[in-house]
Parts: structure tokens; sequence; C-alpha cells
């Protein structure tokens, strides 16, 4: 209990003595002060807040609350400190915003928000996720999920993981600015999740099953990238077909993973 009240007052601390410092340097194109306040405090003070409240429900307060409830709680509190979260890093960005420019009236606020737009969005959203989707995947070779049924069920699961590696795939080819190392980038990771999953299949044969359901749909959704990667960019029909649904002047000012 000692060390759950230590821990905000420890933060208080650190957040002012921090303060001074706005101003003198950079991380990711965000002023370092206002990057470990929206990317480190708050998701400490996060997890603070949300053990805090499970231990008052839980030992402190007597409403015999049973796990469901206290679920729902932890629920409700979690999506409520999202909604404030998104406006922390909001004050954050906009900070950082703001003392470039007085430092440089003449400061291009453009480039670096696409910066953001692109580096911080959409790199962290699609590389993220792929990372997440290849550690659950090959986590369930080693723990399987403990379902019996058919092979109709499993071939669904299979179907599914096909279309949404399709959907992946133009989702990230949208998102390729006019200088298109974005997509290089996008494809490298396709090909290395790949690669991993078929390793850790002619390593561990993992039983074509619903207990490994997860593991061969992500199988299959990395082989489906894999294979848009090899054919759809190639075809003139196709690449005609999405500039077509682009935003032709998305990416145009924003250089990713430069030759230079």
């Amino acid at each position: 209990m000692i060390f759950l009240l230590l821990i905000p007052i420890l933060m208080a601390i650190s957040a002012t003595s921090l303060y001074k410092h706005n101003g003198k340097r950079e991380f990711l194109k965000f002023d370092l002060v206002q990057f470990i306040y929206a990317f480190l405090i708050a998701p400490v003070l996060f997890v603070w807040m949300k053990s805090f409240l499970f231990y008052l429900l839980k030992s402190e307060l007597d409403f015999g609350l049973s796990i469901n409830q206290l679920f729902v709680f932890d629920s409700l509190f979690s999506l409520s400190f999202m909604y404030i979260y998104a406006f922390i890093v909001i004050h954050s960005l906009t900070k950082s915003f703001k003392m470039k420019i007085l430092k440089d009236p003449l400061y291009d606020l453009f480039y670096h928000s696409e910066y953001f737009h692109l580096w911080l969005t959409h790199i962290i959203m699609f590389g993220g996720g792929i990372a997440l989707l290849t550690f659950l995947s090959l986590t369930n070779v080693f723990l399987p999920i403990g379902l019996e049924g058919s092979k109709t069920a499993l071939f669904s699961l299979v179907g599914i993981g096909i279309i949404g590696g399709i959907t992946l795939f133009v989702g990230a080819w949208l998102s390729n600015p006019l200088q298109g190392n974005f997509m290089r980038l996008m494809k490298l990771l396709f090909g290395l999740s790949f690669l991993l999953h078929v390793g850790f299949y002619f390593i561990y044969d993992p039983g074509f099953n619903l207990s490994h359901a997860f593991f061969w749909m992500t199988f299959m959704l990395f082989a489906t990238t894999v294979i848009c990667s090899l054919l759809l960019q190639r075809s003139e029909k196709a690449t005609g077909f999405m500039n077509k649904l682009k935003d032709y002047k998305w990416g145009f000012n924003i250089d990713v993973l430069s030759k230079k």
C-alpha cells in the first residue's frame, strides 16, 4: 500500500522537475519533455490508477463485487482514461509545435505534422500490429487454444486470414506516400513475419487443428500479403486502380528511409 502511495508522489516530483527543460531537446520530433509526459509518465499513471482502483475495490471497499463486476468497473475506467489520454497526446504534440514556431516563425509546420502522420501513426500502427499478430500467433504454437470442432471451422478461419491479408496489404498500399519507401518497409515486415511462421512450422510442427487456429490464420494472412507483394504491385491494372483510390497529394513532401 505504501508503494502504491509513493508512485504518484514520485511522478509529480519528476513531472515538476522536468518542466523547466521544455524546448531544450527533441526525441522523434517531439519535444523531449512532452514525449516523456505523453509516453512515459501518462502510461505509468494509467497502470498505477488501474492497480489502485483494483486494490480498493478488491481489498478495502467491502462491496462484494464479483470478477465480472470488477471487469466492468475496470473497463469503464480504462475507456474513460483512453479519452483523456488522447487529449494528453494532442496537448504534447501541439506544445511541441508551439515551441518550434516560437523558435522559428517560418518553420514548416505542415512538414512536421506529416512526419508524425507517417512515422508515429502509420508505421507504428502497421508495424506494431504486425509484430503483435506475429507474437500472438507464434505463442499459439506453444499454448494451444484448446478448442475442438470440425475442419470446416478451421478452414473458415484460414479464409478469414486470407481476406485479412488482402485487406492489410491494400491498407498499407493506400498509406504508401509518393516516394514509396513506406511500402518497401511494409513488404520487408510481411516477408520477415512470413519467414518466422515458416520456420516455426518446420521446427515445431504445429497440428492443423483448431487448437492452433490462430497460428494458421495468421500464417495465411502473411502468406497472402507476400503473394500480393509479388503479384499486385507488378500489375499495371492493379496499380492504376489503387492510384485512383489514393489521395494524389498524400506524402508529396515526406521522405521516409531516404536513400541518402
